[in-house]
């Protein structure tokens, strides 16, 4: 059949049934994908690029990206560093659509561990992070230059905040669930 005639395409080497080694492959619905293939699975490096644009371009475990690789989403957000099972896991560094920027530890896609996170607006964040959130001793740099320096939970500050304003003025604040208690 010719392609686009609605059959998914392979050019490739076969074993015992099983594709084995170097593989290009045309799916139907517009995908594409020229690698390592082994047991008829993506296996070892390749690039993958799906119909809509989206492209991963590393290593590959069971079909999954494993290992290190680079990740462009259709929306523009791209990502370099470790997978597992298909997610961000491991040191990465994180561009997502907005522009805004996170280096640091990935688990299950999501900032875990120590980490550096830069918005679009200037506002920075260095400390731990968890699920995503700031968790545990961090540094928040407000657009403004006001720096705080505070333990997070779940995102919120909590206790002592150390308040450093741009002007140079140095503040102490007890905080509770991310707002100052008077």
């Amino acid at each position: 059949p010719d392609e686009g005639s609605g059959y998914d395409h392979y050019q490739a080497e076969f074993a015992g049934g099983e594709i084995e080694g170097q593989a290009v492959f045309k799916g139907a619905n517009g995908d594409r994908f020229e690698g390592q293939m082994k047991n008829s699975e993506i296996h070892g490096y390749g690039i993958y690029i799906t119909a809509e644009g989206a492209r991963y371009d590393g290593e590959f475990k069971d079909g999954l990206p494993e290992g290190e690789g680079i990740s462009t989403a259709t929306n523009g957000e791209m990502y370099q560093g470790g997978f597992k099972a298909g997610k961000f896991h491991g040191q990465g560094t994180l561009i997502d659509a907005k522009g805004e920027y996170f280096s640091g530890r990935f688990e299950n896609d999501e900032p875990n561990g120590p980490g550096r996170w830069e918005g679009t607006d200037g506002s920075q964040y260095e400390g731990g992070l968890r699920n995503g959130e700031p968790h545990g001793p961090g540094v928040y740099t407000a657009p403004n230059g006001d720096v705080f320096m505070a333990q997070f939970v779940d995102g919120l500050a909590q206790g002592t905040v150390i308040l450093i304003r741009a002007n140079g003025e140095r503040v102490e604040q007890v905080w509770k669930d991310g707002k100052e208690v008077k």
